[in-house]
């Protein structure tokens, strides 16, 4: 089994680490950003599955990307139950025709139906993002603290 190794963020502290220099060939460019686009969404309905897991505890299987490091309050008991309770697990893909790093392509995946612990509802949550455009990349991660993966991406409009 593979151990995870976690990390702790302090939601509270008001001070703003230096943010890293963006990779050769990348400039920062800060949002917000004006673009066109057009917007592909698949929806499907789902019920939890095996809450045996116990990062997972319920969602599918490729709910999060298999590379990142899920923070364990992201997915920890809420007064006694898994956070994710089911909903509609939705795909967008993304064509940005016009933005200030270039056109892109992005997959975003996430679902709805997960206990806010700070308010009496469900709310949706954001589980992967891909681009195929390093510029995307990095500035999605800077500037929204989003964390992006890179892929190669090919669709084709008919």
């Amino acid at each position: 089994m593979r151990k995870r190794k976690y990390v702790t963020l302090a939601l509270m502290d008001q001070s703003k680490p230096p943010k890293p220099s963006p990779p050769a060939g990348v400039s920062h460019i800060p949002g917000p950003w004006l673009f066109q686009s057009k917007v592909y969404l698949f929806t499907k309905l789902l019920s939890p599955g095996s809450r045996e897991d116990p990062v997972l505890r319920g969602l599918p299987p490729g709910s999060y990307n298999p590379s990142e490091t899920v923070h364990p309050s992201a997915l920890a008991l809420v007064n006694g139950a898994p956070q994710w309770k089911g909903g509609l697990l939705y795909f967008a893909l993304i064509r940005y025709e016009d933005t200030p790093v270039g056109p892109y392509d992005e997959l975003i995946a996430g679902s709805d139906g997960w206990v806010n612990p700070y308010e009496n509802s469900t709310s949706a949550r954001i589980t992967n993002i891909y681009v195929d455009s390093r510029k995307s990349l990095w500035n999605g991660r800077n500037n929204w603290s989003m964390y992006h993966f890179l892929r190669r991406a090919r669709f084709d409009e008919h």
